[in-house]
């Protein structure tokens, strides 16, 4: 296919102050280059991974997705500390009663039971529900969040630097969630826009 052949790289001899009066290692070959090169990626992303899903806040959010699809209160909804806002004795009761009455194996098709669901019924269940809120709030990481945080300097720059908190609020709000801004009628924004009163009519017109 007319391609060159692999070759490493041009090997740069450490300084004597880091190796000493040992030779430096040089890969005789690019063969034996890139596979430690490769060795490395593997080990780094081990690594991370082992760092990832052995955090301690994503054990406990295990335990709290076991508590919901097993029934069963566990220890990280039994500690008053974590989650002050769930009553232990009344979860186990409703946790028992809505594995009952409905059918479900994941925490989207209980999600989707208890919005379907009519008030009178999400009411019975007020602690499930809490639970649910706590497991659909949690992200999985950070990623959306520091997405967010990057865009703040496209959003407050120096000509809007009387910007007020509301506003940029709002205006962050708009870019978090663009997936919905991009379904939005200009149009009709405008026109409500516009014809708030006489002043911004007789100045914009209508569209």
């Amino acid at each position: 296919m007319d391609l060159d052949g692999i070759v490493a790289p041009r090997m740069r001899c450490p300084p004597k102050r880091y190796t000493g009066p040992s030779e430096a290692y040089l890969a005789p070959t690019a063969m034996h280059f890139y596979k430690v090169e490769y060795y490395k990626l593997i080990d780094s992303a081990l690594n991370q991974l082992i760092q990832r899903f052995q955090q301690p806040g994503l054990k406990m959010y295990e335990e709290l997705e076991t508590c919901l699809l097993s029934g069963k209160v566990n220890d990280a909804c039994a500690t008053f500390a974590n989650y002050p806002e769930i009553d232990n004795s009344q979860l186990s009761i409703q946790l028992a009663m809505f594995r009952q009455q409905f059918t479900f194996s994941t925490t989207d098709e209980a999600t989707v039971i208890l919005r379907s669901s009519v008030p009178e019924v999400r009411r019975l269940f007020n602690q499930v529900e809490t639970l649910l809120r706590l497991l659909l709030v949690l992200p999985a990481t950070s990623c959306e969040a520091e997405r967010s945080f990057s865009g703040l300097r496209r959003l407050k720059t120096w000509l809007r630097s009387s910007m007020s908190q509301e506003r940029l609020n709002s205006v962050a709000v708009c870019h978090v969630h663009q997936q919905y801004t991009d379904c939005l009628d200009i149009c009709s924004l405008a026109n409500t826009f516009a014809t708030a009163n006489d002043r911004r009519l007789l100045l914009f017109g209508q569209f």
